[in-house]
């Protein structure tokens, strides 16, 4: 299983320096770059022998960076063959009284984990505005014997269809017959729903999902895209992929920079831009095999 999440701006076209221009810069620009480069430093954090904690507290670093808060609530969790919400788990924001605890817990080789970060030019505590919820998953360790036959109906199709994953119910052969029976499910705890939350009229949300795992040489991202800001910096002239390469394949700092351009009085922490200089796992390898290559070019003269 692997999982991604990316966000766009709707309506930008970035075919010209003047739509990029406004694009890369302003609070909706500062939000996707926080979130993309939150993601960056918890891929990197999220190590053999490091903690969950280090984690929130980097996140945190990266947030106050930029201005911005991370959403409430929101949670990275560990994944297994089947199950994309595995027993470890990282909090995006220190625990509130409202939230449910997380057990301290120490990072393994050989583990996968999704990097999910949300922040929010706002409070960072988005609300439900009573949007129809349409997409649901299967609370497996909940047992309740059902009363009504198209919940019995709708339940027995869960099962065959998606057992342990997220659903919505359009994917049902009968949806007026599953938003009917999805109810008792709910209210008996054998379905998770997934609401529509909202921020106040005016903040601006970014969203940023990918999946890593841990190898035995470093953290490895298997998916997910460069914010729709790097893109617009490149078609600007402020970044580019030669400038990528000669920060061992990272973007936060790029991303930074820029915001530091508009924000002089912004400061990237030192261990924060310590991390964002790390060499990617990827990289690692291909640096491994240039040193190869070039022995045995030497051998060979």
């Amino acid at each position: 299983i692997v999982l991604a999440a990316h966000t766009l701006i709707v309506g930008v076209d970035l075919s010209t320096v003047e739509a990029a221009a406004v694009v890369q810069s302003g609070r909706r620009a500062a939000v996707i770059n926080a979130a993309y480069t939150a993601a960056e430093v918890a891929a990197k954090l999220i190590k053999n022998g490091n903690t969950n904690s280090a984690v929130t507290a980097a996140i945190k670093q990266v947030a106050e960076m930029y201005d911005v808060r991370p959403i409430s609530g929101t949670l990275m969790h560990q994944m297994k063959q089947y199950v994309i919400d595995g027993k470890k788990m990282i909090l995006l924001k220190e625990l509130e009284p409202d939230q449910q605890k997380v057990e301290a817990c120490t990072f393994e080789t050989g583990e996968v984990y999704a990097i999910d970060i949300a922040m929010s030019t706002g409070d960072g505590k988005p609300r439900d505005m009573g949007m129809r919820t349409t997409v649901y998953k299967r609370q497996v360790e909940q047992k309740y014997a059902l009363k009504n036959k198209a919940s019995r109906d709708f339940f027995n199709e869960v099962n065959k269809k998606s057992p342990t994953l997220p659903f919505s119910l359009r994917s049902m052969d009968d949806e007026k017959a599953a938003r009917m029976g999805v109810r008792e499910c709910v209210t008996h705890g054998l379905m998770a729903s997934y609401p529509v939350l909202y921020e106040r009229k005016g903040d601006f949300v970014a969203h940023v999902k990918f999946t890593v795992l841990l190898m035995p040489n470093g953290t490895l991202q298997v998916c997910g895209l460069p914010p729709v800001t790097f893109s617009a910096m490149c078609k600007t002239g402020a970044a580019s992929a030669e400038g990528v390469s000669l920060m061992n394949g990272n973007i936060g700092r790029l991303l930074f920079a820029q915001h530091k351009a508009e924000h002089p009085e912004a400061v990237i922490p030192e261990a924060i831009d310590a991390v964002l200089n790390e060499v990617k796992a990827e990289s690692k390898k291909k640096a491994k095999k240039a040193a190869k290559a070039a022995a045995v070019a030497g051998v060979s003269a």
